[in-house]
C-alpha cells in the first residue's frame, strides 16, 4: 500500500474533453487551463515562466448585472446604508450614481491586485487589458475605469477593442484613445480582422496605427485566414520595420512607463 501527500491543488490539465485549443502551443494551452482551473494571475506568474498577463473581459457584462444579493450586502457595507427598493434604487433611483462608482471601484481593485501580486513575484512581467474603447461609456455601462488604469500604473500598455470596418471611424478612436492614455504607457488599438473586414481593411488599419504613434496593435481574432492571408500581407510592408516600443528584456527595449 502507497500513499501520496498533497501540499497544494491538484487537478488534470491534460484529459479527456480538455479543450485544448489547435492553434495554441502546448504550452499556451496548459496556461488557459491553468487559469480555467482557478489559479490566480499571481500563481501563474509564480509557477510558469510567463512573459504577461492580459486582462480580458474584466468588466461587468453590461448595466443588466450584477444586482444579487451578494452585490446589494456589499454595497450597503460600503456605504453604510440600508437600500429600501432593491434594485430600482441603484439602477435608476437617488443611489445609480454611487453604484455605478461601486461597479468601477469592484474591477479596479481586481486590477490593482493583480497587477501588484504579479509585480511582487515577477518584476519584470508585463500587464496589459482589451477595453471597450469608449472610456466614459464603458465607466457606467461595463465598469472599466481604464483610464484610471493607466493613470495609476496598473497597466503596462492598453488594447481599446476600436472594432469596425470603416477605416475613418478607426482613425477618429485612435486619435481619442491616444488622447486619453496621454502617452502614460503604450497605446495597442485593437482591429477587428475577422469581423468582416478584408485583409486589406486590417492593412489599412495597421497602417494607421503606425501613422498615430500606436506602439502597436492587436488583431481579433487568430484564424486559418489571418494566419495564411492577413499576416503575410501585413508582413510585406506595413510590419516589415518595428516599431519604436520593445517589450523588457529585448534589444532597444524601454523601460516600465
Amino acid at each position: 500500500q502507497r500513499q501520496m501527500c498533497i501540499r497544494d491543488r491538484v487537478g488534470a490539465l491534460i484529459e479527456i474533453g480538455a479543450g485544448f485549443h489547435p492553434m495554441l502551443t502546448g504550452r499556451e494551452n496548459i496556461y488557459i487551463n491553468g487559469a480555467i482551473l482557478g489559479m490566480s494571475g499571481r500563481e501563474i506568474a509564480r509557477k510558469y515562466d510567463v512573459d504577461g498577463i492580459h486582462f480580458d473581459y474584466i468588466r461587468y457584462p453590461g448595466m443588466q448585472g450584477c444586482y444579487c444579493a451578494g452585490c446589494r450586502r456589499r454595497f450597503e457595507a460600503t456605504h453604510h446604508l440600508k437600500v429600501a427598493r432593491w434594485p430600482a434604487d441603484v439602477i435608476d433611483g437617488e443611489l445609480r450614481g454611487k453604484y455605478l462608482q461601486f461597479r468601477r471601484d469592484n474591477i479596479t481593485a481586481v486590477v490593482a491586485a493583480v497587477s501588484a501580486q504579479a509585480r511582487k513575484v515577477k518584476p519584470d512581467i508585463l500587464i496589459s487589458a482589451a477595453v471597450f474603447w469608449h472610456w466614459p461609456t464603458a465607466r457606467d455601462t461595463v465598469g472599466q475605469d481604464w483610464k484610471l488604469w493607466v493613470e495609476k500604473g496598473y497597466l503596462d500598455f492598453v488594447c481599446p477593442m476600436q472594432y469596425t470596418p470603416r477605416a475613418a471611424v478607426f482613425e477618429d478612436r485612435t486619435a481619442q484613445t491616444a488622447r486619453w492614455v496621454g502617452g502614460k504607457v503604450p497605446l495597442m488599438p485593437g482591429i477587428g480582422a475577422s469581423l468582416g473586414q478584408r485583409p486589406v481593411d486590417t492593412l489599412q488599419q495597421v497602417l494607421i496605427a503606425r501613422r498615430h504613434r500606436a506602439a502597436g496593435f492587436v488583431l481579433f481574432n487568430y484564424t486559418p485566414t489571418l494566419a495564411e492571408h492577413t499576416l503575410p500581407l501585413l508582413h510585406l510592408g506595413a510590419t516589415a520595420e518595428p516599431t519604436a516600443w520593445r517589450p523588457p528584456g529585448q534589444p532597444g527595449s524601454t523601460t516600465r512607463p
